[in-house]
């Protein structure tokens, strides 16, 4: 067995489970989301986090994130091929990215809020096929687990033909906003 086959053997469990307190924002229902690139991004998932169970999955580093929101206890999955321990996932496993939101999205019947940033690495890593499927069954499990995904996608990184794709099959924010 090599280093690859004990990074991609590695199970996590998504622990603790923080909810945000204070006054919720008003949200669309649950869903998958297209949003503006991450600069953006991060801006309002600080605002729609209160009130709901967050998740984060970034190519950005975790001690970072969490800086940035000013918020210690909130759970993050940096994807990155590196063997950096907990906390980390292979952005090839995506069965296993799955199964993890998934189970996270199940944990309570609280409202809750993926933020899955980071999507055009997946694609790099899998190719657009793999990863809209991905997204596709992600999105089935938060309409049914009251869940909440924000997905930043810079529209340049997609062809005319996946863009079309996302445009069908997701909401887009940033269109509301208009």
């Amino acid at each position: 067995m090599d280093k690859y086959d004990i990074v991609h053997n590695k199970k996590y469990e998504l622990v603790p489970v923080v909810e945000i307190e204070g006054e919720l924002e008003e949200m669309s229902p649950p869903g998958v989301y297209i949003i503006p690139p991450p600069s953006s991004g991060l801006t309002l998932l600080s605002k729609l986090i209160t009130g709901r169970a967050p998740l984060i999955i970034t190519r950005t580093m975790p001690e970072n994130v969490r800086k940035i929101l000013n918020l210690e206890e909130v759970p993050v999955l940096w994807l990155t091929t590196a063997e950096c321990g907990d906390g980390c996932v292979n952005p090839r496993r995506l069965e296993y990215l799955l199964h993890t939101l998934v189970t996270f999205m199940k944990r309570k019947e609280t409202l809750k809020l993926i933020y899955l940033d980071g999507l055009e690495y997946l694609i790099l890593e899998n190719g657009f096929i793999p990863v809209y499927k991905f997204l596709s069954t992600l999105k089935d499990y938060a309409l049914i687990n009251n869940t909440v995904i924000l997905v930043p996608v810079e529209k340049a990184s997609l062809n005319e033909r996946e863009w079309n794709l996302f445009r069908r099959e997701f909401e887009f924010l940033q269109e509301k906003a208009e």
